[in-house]
């Protein structure tokens, strides 16, 4: 107790995990300055509080922002990443200001967030006064939801990001769990550090890492083609609220912001301009924007959940840029797991004897650390989960409870001219609301579709062997009936290092978008390479697409090696495809002519049974691939150049039948080749005469095979050549790197495309229509 005599005393305050000596005034009659009050010996410098905000607001969020463009457009993806930077700012603003108030208004040096709302409410109207428990206990139980959640997905995302880069680098083939658990190890260690001061260097190195990863991914990005003439100024309305969901989410930082400021020997710099708040969000709204609008502009409407997963597969550079996001979210593990844990020991340290507090903080944050890395481990898809939280407690948190508070904080004579601080908060209330509802909701459809009951054709499995356990796999059964509409992914020739088109094909079969891929040919350029250890790593890494979807291949002539034996043992087809091996026609002074004799009579069977009327009916479209074309303007010597082409016409002095009258006999709709590094469309085409008359983007009733050449998946990483000029059989040709889609979507309508990887867009489109598949089955 002071006495009353005494002209001043010294008593301690201690909140969010350190402990200020302040001075008690001798007349409360004087305007009370709580920065007087604030610690200057142990206290954050300014440089400190800095560093700290910059990094609460550069987390995994950004990584995702080339997405929410896609949600937004490139003019309105600017426009709207800017004006919610400003919003989050002023929000903030409005918040510390409203903080720096009460606390003049009660005299005490700082209160936090929670704090900060529950006094307002005890001083301010009558109505709300009842309610500031409810205020304290929300604001607390929302940020420590918020935080805890964000701490599993961390855990996950470092885990994941050291998993995909050092199993494909080591060819290990360790669980996504194992690395889980050597993630929580420096978790456990940085998880212990609670005070702030400490952190600093984390933050400082974390920031560093952040820096580094984005100029490697802007160093991607400005590497390849800007294409701006396919992307939409402003996308389309019902995408806007996904947009602003994922902004706000990833920008948010209100959490940090309290503790940082009361930490701060000098608090007056948090405010004004130039101040820490203006200095730290122009910079983390400048980075947003950037790699928002760049990553968007390049990867186009293939641009993936994290940009970095847009880099190229297996170039050092980019796994280093994977590795660096990973260890700056580490880093900053103990930053945002300060906040939920400050707020939990406030509330429950009374319960414990004082001696008892130091291992008893130990135990708690070492269970914490534990049960967020079991969660991760037991739930390993938690975006949609966590994204539903922080849509509602960031929008909540971030905008409403500060104007809300603000507005409580100067009712009812300090509103200013015409109530315009009112009508600016209810305002920002209903933003916030509205922001609530688009991003629960969107949340919310995702959760309920990502726990739907499995389709029928959905089958989910493991995999086993000495290793253990594989993760868990889905596996799409194409139908059984006749009424089936396919879409399938073609391409050839793609190689181990240069597999460009890999991650499109990824991101393309996680949305549902195939039932079935075709890799036509030329494999890992070379299976038998380092007696097949390449071949071994390109398995793994088409993993990403063959463990989803049939996987239906046709030999090249890189599988010619050891009599195809490398590819043989790799794969097995099912005869009711009609795919074959072309490669029959040039390795018969090698291996002899059974295989030859043996394809021939199989492919004629198979067409002769496929065109019979009452199968026509049932299954009109004939498709084939093989992987040495028939036909190609490149500039080379290959096969396809030349008029008399083996896999054409045959070996007639070898009595060697060619494909080309079979297939022209017998139907075939569209005729599939890859082997040459580029993609090529012909006209509807027999014997170089285009047969039947055409539209460039509509084949009607064409009389004869289209032709297809897509073996541009990236196999030696080199640009073709083509011959000049265009031949007046092909329709469209491209040096790009790419791959095909094919939809049937009934017995008269088929859809081919061509996608480029290089242009990250469609580069050419068709229909066929033939309704003579029908009429002849009805004959």
């Amino acid at each position: 107790m002071m006495s009353a005599k005494d002209s001043k005393a010294a008593f301690t305050i201690s909140t969010f995990n350190f402990t200020s000596n302040i001075k008690e005034t001798k007349n409360h009659d004087d305007e009370y300055d709580p920065f007087a009050y604030r610690d200057q010996k142990s206290g954050t410098s300014t440089r400190d509080a800095f560093l700290h905000l910059l990094k609460s607001s550069l987390g995994t969020g950004i990584l995702a922002m080339p997405m929410a463009f896609l949600n937004a457009g490139i003019v309105f993806g600017l426009v709207g990443t800017l004006s919610v930077g400003l919003l989050c700012t002023y929000c903030v603003h409005i918040l510390v200001q409203t903080s720096h108030g009460i606390c003049r208004k009660i005299r005490v040096p700082f209160l936090g967030f929670a704090e900060t709302a529950e006094k307002v409410f005890q001083h301010g109207p009558l109505s709300l006064r009842k309610w500031s428990n409810f205020a304290k206990q929300f604001v607390d139980g929302s940020l420590m939801a918020t935080y805890y959640a964000a701490a599993c997905v961390d855990i996950v995302f470092i885990a994941t990001s050291f998993r995909d880069v050092i199993n494909c680098d080591l060819d290990l083939n360790w669980h996504i769990r194992f690395y889980i658990a050597l993630t929580l190890i420096p978790c456990l260690f940085i998880g212990q550090i609670r005070d702030l001061k400490l952190l600093v260097p984390f933050s400082a190195i974390a920031n560093l890492f952040v820096i580094v990863t984005f100029a490697i991914t802007l160093y991607y990005m400005f590497n390849e083609s800007l294409v701006f003439d396919d992307k939409p100024y402003i996308a389309k309305a019902s995408q806007l609220p996904l947009f602003f969901a994922t902004v706000i989410f990833a920008m948010e930082g209100i959490g940090v912001v309290m503790p940082v400021e009361n930490s701060m020997k000098t608090p007056k710099h948090f405010l004004g301009c130039p101040s820490v708040l203006n200095m730290a969000m122009l910079i983390v709204v400048t980075l947003y924007a950037t790699i928002g609008f760049f990553g968007y502009i390049t990867y186009g409407s293939e641009v993936r959940g994290s940009i970095t997963l847009n880099l190229p597969y297996g170039a050092p550079l980019a796994d280093a840029a994977k590795i660096l996001m990973a260890l700056a979210i580490l880093f900053t593990f103990g930053l945002q797991f300060y906040i939920p844990n400050d707020i939990l020991w406030i509330k429950i340290k009374h319960y414990f004897k004082p001696k008892n507090h130091n291992r008893i903080q130990i135990l708690l944050r070492t269970i914490i650390i534990l049960i967020s890395g079991g969660v991760a481990a037991a739930i390993p898809n938690l975006e949609p989960f966590i994204s539903l939280v922080g849509a509602v407690f960031f929008s909540l948190l971030g905008i409403f409870v500060p104007s809300f508070v603000e507005t409580a904080f100067l009712w009812p004579n300090h509103l200013g001219c015409f109530k315009w601080k009112l009508i600016k908060n209810v305002i920002l209330c209903i933003l916030a609301i509205l922001a609530l509802i688009a991003g629960s909701t969107a949340s919310i459809i995702e959760i309920i579709n990502i726990n739907n009951d499995v389709p029928e054709n959905i089958a989910q499995c493991h995999a086993y062997d000495e290793l253990g356990w594989s993760p868990e796999y889905w596996f799409c059964v194409p139908q059984a009936d006749e009424n089936w509409s396919p879409s399938l992914a073609i391409y050839g020739n793609m190689g181990l290092t240069h597999a460009f088109t890999l991650p499109f094909l990824h991101d393309d079969i996680q949305q549902g978008m195939y039932d079935v891929v075709v890799h036509n040919g030329n494999f890992a350029s070379g299976l038998n390479v380092d007696d097949g250890q390449r071949g071994d790593l390109f398995m793994k890494q088409v993993e990403a697409i063959a463990a989803y979807v049939p996987f239906m291949v046709t030999p090249g002539n890189l599988e010619e090696p050891y009599n195809f034996s490398h590819y043989r043992k790799r794969f097995t087809m099912p005869v009711h495809f009609l795919a074959f091996s072309t490669e029959v026609y040039f390795f018969t002074h090698k291996y002899g002519y059974e295989s030859y004799c043996n394809q021939f009579d199989w492919l004629q069977h198979e067409l002769i049974e496929s065109d019979k009327p009452e199968n026509r009916l049932k299954r009109p479209w004939i498709i084939t691939y093989g992987h040495r074309p028939m036909y190609c303007s490149n500039k080379n010597d290959h096969s396809c150049t030349r008029l008399e082409n083996e896999v054409r016409v045959g070996l007639p002095d070898d009595d060697l039948m060619g494909l080309e009258e079979l297939f022209f006999r017998y139907g075939v709709d569209v005729q599939m080749w890859s082997h040459e590094n580029s993609y090529e469309r012909t006209w509807p085409l027999y014997n170089y005469t285009v047969v039947g008359g055409s539209t460039p983007d509509l084949y009607y009733e064409p009389y004869a095979p289209i032709h297809i050449i897509t073996g541009s998946a990236g196999g030696s990483g080199e640009r073709v050549k083509f011959l000049e000029p265009m031949p007046r059989w092909s329709a469209f040709r491209s040096k790009d790197f790419g791959y095909t889609r094919l939809k049937a979507y009934n017995k008269s309508h088929l859809y081919i495309e061509q996608f480029s990887a290089d242009q990250r867009s469609i580069t050419d489109h068709f229909w066929i229509i033939k309704s003579g598949h029908c009429l002849s089955g009805q004959e």
